[in-house]
């Protein structure tokens, strides 16, 4: 049955998914790198893209960056003023490096900010330098830290900014209460957290495809 929704995504995407010359390098690059291919599929691309175009936002903060894929689908669906940025955390300088190179390529390398080190201390010091609030933030970095991100995230965030976190399903394992994967505790805690924090409106969308089984989740800020 997986394999009929994955030719249902690629026929989904060959319809509706077209790349811009920037997105295919970046892809070609981060093969050629030899780094692992987990960034988000072209329609999720698109999805995030068409999200942060719809909600009109000028700021994003995104939690983790691999080759900047994602990145540069939030770059281009910024609104189009001088001040718009994405500032974007990756952990491996090397791994930031590839990032880097993509985001020459592209038209938007003055739009995107990227900061390299472990993203709690780049998380503390934005909360620290008391920097303008991002109108969407999207968490997609090591699982295990989600609800920490969700901590940092919230002091980040203002009243109707979008909070999305990636994989949050992972082919279902959330449902396995006797789980000793810190990726499936770090996100069973968060999707805990995101329900019982008073100031936050959330649903989860499973998402089915060339990723197989897994999901966004989504919470407007409300405070």
């Amino acid at each position: 049955m997986l394999d009929k929704f994955t030719e249902v995504d690629e026929k989904l995407m060959s319809l509706l998914v077209k790349q811009d010359d920037f997105l295919v390098r970046a892809l070609q690059n981060s093969q050629a790198a030899g780094l692992p291919p987990i960034e988000v599929s072209p329609a999720q691309g698109q999805f995030l893209y068409l999200l942060t175009k719809l909600s009109g936002a000028k700021r994003v903060l995104e939690i983790g960056t691999l080759a900047g894929y994602s990145t540069l689908f939030f770059a281009k669906g910024l609104r189009n003023e001088a001040n718009s940025e994405i500032v974007t955390l990756e952990y491996d300088p090397q791994i930031a490096k590839v990032a880097q190179k993509n985001f020459e390529g592209s038209p938007y390398q003055e739009k995107i900010r990227l900061l390299v080190g472990e993203a709690k201390n780049s998380l503390a010091e934005l909360v620290q330098e008391n920097v303008e609030p991002f109108d969407i933030i999207f968490i997609d970095a090591d699982k295990a830290s989600n609800p920490l991100y969700l901590d940092y995230s919230l002091q980040l965030a203002k009243n109707g900014s979008l909070i999305i976190a990636d994989n949050i399903i992972r082919e279902g394992e959330i449902l396995n209460e006797h789980s000793l994967d810190e990726r499936v505790l770090g996100i069973q805690e968060y999707l805990e957290k995101i329900a019982a924090e008073p100031s936050l409106e959330s649903v989860a969308i499973a998402t089915v495809g060339i990723k197989g089984i897994d999901g966004f989740s989504l919470s407007i800020v409300t405070k």
